[in-house]
Order: structure tokens, then C-alpha cells, then sequence
């Protein structure tokens, strides 16, 4: 499968919006269809090429890597998104060393229960 890489990040406004209403990355174009989020896109990617597969082939691992990926996308990566940290500068007047610390508490909060989910067998 090959399709055209896009820039990291889009050269105007207009065309971030263009791709993507909500002007986040990644975004993924293929046969006119614009994807975003990177666990749609996986999905997506595995369905239109299962071969090789991008999960383990049996119903309980693959589960157990979706719940380890949608741990990493909703308890970790909201709170280090570049947005959501300027905005806690921003509208609370925090500044970048307590934005940093901040930042620091919660990745690691999500990584302590991170890494033994990935260290589990079952």
C-alpha cells in the first residue's frame, strides 16, 4: 500500500482545517477517505491490509493491546496534548515550570499503570 505523505503539519490554516476540523495530526488520506485518530487508523489499516497484521492473531491478546493503546490515548496523551497545556497557561495563569510539573504528574500517574499492563501476560 503506498499513498502520499503529508507534511508534519500543514502549511496554512486552511489546510489544516481542510484535513481536519479539528487540526490535530495524525491524519491519514487514502482512496478519498480522511482519517484521523490513531487508533482509527490502525483499525482501518488492519482491516484493508490484514496481512501482516498489526494485532496478535487471538481474540484476548488483541484486546488486551487495544486496552493497553486506548489507555496510552485517553488517560495519558489528552494531558500532554501541546493544546490542552498552553490552555493551562493561558486560563489559569500557570507557568511553564508549574505547566511542566503538572505535565509531569499525570504522564507518569498514566505510565505507572502503564507499564505493568504491558509487562501482563494475560
Amino acid at each position: 500500500m503506498q499513498w502520499p505523505l503529508l507534511p508534519q503539519s500543514p502549511r496554512t490554516e486552511f489546510e489544516a482545517v481542510t484535513l481536519t476540523p479539528a487540526r490535530l495530526v495524525p491524519v491519514l488520506g487514502h482512496d478519498g477517505l480522511t482519517l484521523t485518530q490513531s487508533l482509527a487508523t490502525i483499525e482501518y489499516l488492519e482491516e484493508i491490509h490484514p496481512t501482516p497484521s498489526l494485532l496478535p492473531g487471538d481474540a484476548a491478546s488483541r484486546a488486551r493491546i487495544r486496552a493497553i493503546a486506548q489507555h496510552i490515548a485517553c488517560e495519558i496523551h489528552p494531558l500532554n496534548n501541546l493544546r490542552v497545556l498552553q490552555r493551562l497557561e493561558s486560563s489559569a495563569g500557570t507557568d511553564k515550570h508549574a505547566r511542566d510539573r503538572w505535565y509531569a504528574h499525570w504522564v507518569t500517574e498514566g505510565f505507572k499503570a502503564y507499564f505493568p499492563q504491558v509487562g501482563r501476560r494475560n
